[in-house]
Order: C-alpha cells, then sequence, then structure tokens
C-alpha cells in the first residue's frame, strides 16, 4: 500500500544518490514527533536504510510536488 510507494521512491532515491558524485551534504537538525521518529525508526531497520535518506527523499519528493 503507502509503504510500498515511499519504499519505491526511497530505493529510486538511493540509487539516484548511489550514481551521483560526491554531494555537498550539510547537517541540518529537526523536530520530530515521537510516535513519527519511532515509525521512522522501524522503516529504517525494517528496509536496512538509514533515517537520514528516509528524510532526504520525503522533502525531495514534497518539493517536487509542488514544483520547487
Amino acid at each position: 500500500e503507502i509503504i510500498f510507494h515511499v519504499l519505491k521512491h526511497v530505493h529510486c532515491c538511493v540509487v539516484q544518490l548511489a550514481m551521483s558524485k560526491k554531494q555537498n551534504m550539510q547537517r541540518t537538525h529537526i523536530f520530530l514527533p515521537s510516535a513519527l521518529r519511532e515509525r521512522l525508526r522501524q522503516a529504517s531497520v525494517k528496509t536496512g536504510l538509514p533515517m537520514a535518506e528516509f528524510i532526504r527523499c520525503a522533502i525531495d519528493a514534497a518539493l517536487k510536488k509542488i514544483g520547487v
């Protein structure tokens, strides 16, 4: 269902990052509600992808959706 859609998008992001040259990353701090962070942690454990990768891909998808 929705998790498969998200995982498919996350996988595409991981492939894109792996194919690109070293990216200029900057550290950014965010605050998440405890329940959301726990869901993120569970997804990370389930898929083996870092929580940061889920966050980057979700932000990328949200920005693309609004045309930015």
